[in-house]
């Protein structure tokens, strides 16, 4: 159907949204308790979904369902590593970080080994996380450049200046509650493309999941075998990553000191935890969708196999409603910015 004037417009009220809500913040920061950890006072319902929202990228937004469509759902087990590694990190390392009552994890490293074990620390860290956001902001430039027609560069320039503007202007507390707002036009946007397919298919949603399954895209390989990308190396994987994620990384870290006590962090943590599981459902969801589209209706779909990374923004520029299509792009860029903020 294309990229209209509607979507354009809906596209620039999200980021004018956005910008409006860091702004509305900027007026709270008195000290730098205020700013970095957003007086240690917000609510772990917001905490949990800013998480979320780090973890579920551009790349996570695009990427993801491309990988299902060209393979599987086996990144399932992403979910259940985070059940194996959430309470390692609320009954060990949380109440160590809470008796401490420090801003960052390296703090820790200080007092325990020095100063400079502390800076090799962070010096690690934020190369990680320079090197991730440049990743956050070109990955889905590329895709929306070559479906939207927007310049890869104006693209980065819009998600990095405006997450810098509201995150400076509005520190923490913008960067949780954008993030959280962030995460339910992402999570809409997902959505849509579900209910969009399933609208298109004589079979709607039963016909999705019958497809899906028949053609191992609703499915994960439980082969036990550690050189083939199969549930059970995602899981290992997976424990390892989100135990660096949510117990040692800063952009975690940081957010966790931000509530109110250590009640309030774990459950931030364990909503986190649990939600992952319908999050991660429906982004793989939305790939086993576009899978059985596609099939179905092959004549829509022009591109090689080469080009599957760019299906997600395909999809929604050429068969979603003038309107709809802009609240998708919208959420691709809710999802690299909620993500590049983090890092910021």
């Amino acid at each position: 159907m294309g990229f209209h004037a509607l979507d354009w417009l809906v596209f620039a009220g999200y980021l004018v949204m956005v910008m409006v809500i860091g702004s509305w913040f900027a007026r709270r920061q008195v000290n730098t308790s205020e700013y970095f950890t957003a007086g240690k006072r917000v609510h772990w319902l917001p905490v949990s979904i800013s998480i979320l929202a780090t973890v579920f990228s551009g790349i996570s937004f695009i990427g993801h369902p491309a990988r299902v469509y060209r393979y599987d759902s086996a990144m399932i087990a992403w979910p259940f590593a985070m059940l194996i590694t959430t309470p390692i990190v609320i009954y060990v390392l949380l109440p160590f970080y809470s008796r401490l009552n420090v801003t960052t994890a390296y703090e820790y490293l200080e007092k325990r080994f020095g100063l400079n074990v502390r800076l090799i620390a962070s010096s690690l860290f934020i190369g990680k996380r320079l090197f991730w956001m440049a990743l956050v902001a070109l990955a889905p430039s590329l895709a929306l450049s070559a479906i939207v027609g927007l310049p890869v560069t104006w693209c980065i320039l819009i998600i990095g200046i405006i997450a810098t503007l509201y995150t400076g202007l509005g520190g923490m507390h913008a960067v949780i509650w954008t993030d959280a707002i962030q995460f339910i036009v992402l999570m809409l946007g997902q959505c849509l493309v579900i209910i969009m397919v399933a609208v298109r298919l004589d079979g709607g949603l039963g016909e999705i999941w019958s497809v899906g399954v028949a053609d191992h895209k609703a499915w994960a390989s439980l082969e036990w075998n550690l050189s083939a990308a199969t549930f059970w190396t995602f899981l290992i994987a997976g424990v390892f990553l989100s135990l660096s994620d949510l117990g040692a990384d800063q952009v975690t870290v940081q957010r966790l000191m931000c509530t109110k006590d250590q009640s309030a962090a774990a459950k931030a943590l364990w909503f986190n935890c649990l939600f992952k599981f319908p999050a991660m459902i429906i982004l793989l969801g939305m790939g086993v969708a576009l899978w059985v589209f596609y099939k179905v209706h092959p004549e829509c779909l022009p591109m090689e196999s080469a080009d599957y990374d760019k299906i997600v923004p395909y999809f929604t520029v050429h068969e979603m409603p003038v309107g709809v299509s802009g609240l998708v792009i919208a959420a691709i860029f809710a999802a690299a910015m909620s993500s590049f903020d983090s890092g910021l």
